[in-house]
Order: structure tokens, then sequence, then C-alpha cells
């Protein structure tokens, strides 16, 4: 299942369901520069912003909506947007920061 991951400063991580999530903007992709070993590497667009229904008020979610999200740092929020695998894993396919995986 897929699940939007916000990690807060603190380090308090918290999961929204992808079935709440209605939106995750990305900047565009870049091209780096091409070498004598190959072609430019594509560095993919970073989370800008997401829109997600927030669950906690179950008779009557809110729609909350982040934007401007800027390129994570230490310190910052951490948006992420991928799967738990079934060993409980979070693997990320979208983040405002570097992907390690």
């Amino acid at each position: 299942m897929h699940f939007l991951k916000i990690t807060a400063p603190a380090g308090t991580i918290t999961f929204v369901p992808g079935d709440y999530v209605v939106q995750v903007t990305t900047a565009a992709d870049a091209t780096g520069a091409v070498s004598d070993y190959g072609s430019g590497r594509i560095t993919r667009g970073k989370i800008t912003g997401v829109k997600y229904l927030d669950g906690a008020a179950a008779a009557s979610p809110t729609l909350t909506v982040v934007t401007g999200i800027p390129t994570f740092a230490s310190g910052g929020t951490r948006y992420e947007f991928g799967c738990l695998t079934d060993d409980g894993a979070f693997v990320a396919a979208l983040s405002n920061g570097i992907l390690s995986n």
C-alpha cells in the first residue's frame, strides 16, 4: 500500500494512507552534465507540494494543503511518497530530499 510519510523535525513520523492523498506536486526533472562515461544523470523532481485528507476527524476529515515545500535540509520536515514492504520497511519513490534507495 502507498503512503505519504511526513517526518517532522523532532523525528515524529506520520503515515497518510495513499487513499487519502489527493495530490503530490513535484519540480521538473533535471539532467546533469554529460561526461566521457555516459549521458547526463537525471535528477528526479523533488516534492514541492502535497494535498491530503486529514483523517484524524473521521466524521468530517479536512483537506490539508502544503505548498512551497523546500528541499529537505537538516532540521526541516521531510515528505516522502512510497510504499511499505512486507517486512515493514518504507521505500520512497518521491521525496523533497535525496533518495537513497
